[in-house]
């Protein structure tokens, strides 16, 4: 018993300077996203509408941090929130909201530029991570519905893409804005966990009691890091195989740009 006093005085003190630690908190994660996000939406401003090819390209591969970012902040917020009905409650009025925008602007002005919305990756993404955190294995398997649902939004911007009639029957407003690719992040977010408890106790560390440690954030962190590089790697590896069987229309993304969002995985590391 006094052995596992001394340990538990020794995590509590971990602990203690494990929120110290903090060099990135949650605030400042999502500030870097929502700036790099700024930066990724100038620069497909600057490649439509100017000639700053150059410039809008550098904009875009400091954008491409955003998703990931945005990812690992909607899969945090699922496993610590005390109410996720009312979490997503919040995401679903902005989905909303931007999809009323992109309904006016598709039929009222006519414009076609509006590629998915992304509250849609968010909430699928989310949906995806709290059936996976259940217990019944019935509701884990429900998570590949959400994943489902941007597998198939995948075909359909094929579709649109490669101006297919049938492209009609489920809009872009009603699509999540990556298709497969952030609910795939998300969950991987999540998947960062089991994968550290596991580490953990195959180094012979019980994960419990390292609970809320500077030690295990510093594992689930580097653990996260990886998943968003497997991730994006599984999104590039998609598109060359795609192009290699002569099914180009599958890739309607510039695929070697997005390879960028794994640098988004050295901000990660440092939460």
């Amino acid at each position: 018993d006094f052995h596992y006093y001394v340990i538990m005085s020794n995590l509590s003190s971990k602990q203690n300077k494990s929120r110290q630690f903090n060099i990135l908190s949650n605030f400042w994660i999502r500030i870097i996203a929502l700036v790099t996000m700024t930066f990724d939406h100038v620069g497909y401003f600057l490649m439509q509408y100017t000639a700053y090819d150059n410039l809008a390209t550098a904009f875009r591969i400091i954008g491409r941090l955003a998703l990931p970012l945005f990812c690992f902040l909607i899969g945090e917020g699922v496993i610590h929130t005390k109410n996720f009905l009312k979490y997503i409650l919040r995401l679903s009025v902005l989905a909303i909201v931007i999809m009323v925008a992109q309904i006016v602007l598709k039929y009222g002005f006519k414009d076609g530029n509006a590629q998915g919305n992304i509250f849609l990756d968010l909430i699928l993404g989310a949906v995806a991570v709290k059936c996976l955190m259940d217990k019944r294995i019935g509701i884990k398997f429900l998570a590949i519905i959400p994943l489902g649902i941007g597998v198939l939004s995948h075909f359909f911007y094929a579709f649109e893409y490669a101006s297919y009639p049938i492209a009609q029957y489920y809009p872009n407003f009603l699509r999540p804005q990556y298709s497969y690719y952030g609910i795939l992040l998300i969950i991987a977010m999540y998947c960062a966990y089991p994968l550290t408890n596991g580490f953990m106790k195959l180094i012979g560390l019980d994960s419990d009691l390292y609970e809320g440690t500077n030690l295990k954030r510093i594992y689930v962190n580097a653990f996260m890091a990886g998943m968003i590089v497997i991730v994006s790697l599984i999104y590039y590896l998609i598109a060359l195989i795609s192009l290699n069987t002569g099914n180009d229309i599958y890739v309607y993304w510039n695929y070697t740009l997005q390879n960028y969002a794994m640098l988004s995985g050295i901000i990660v590391l440092f939460y």
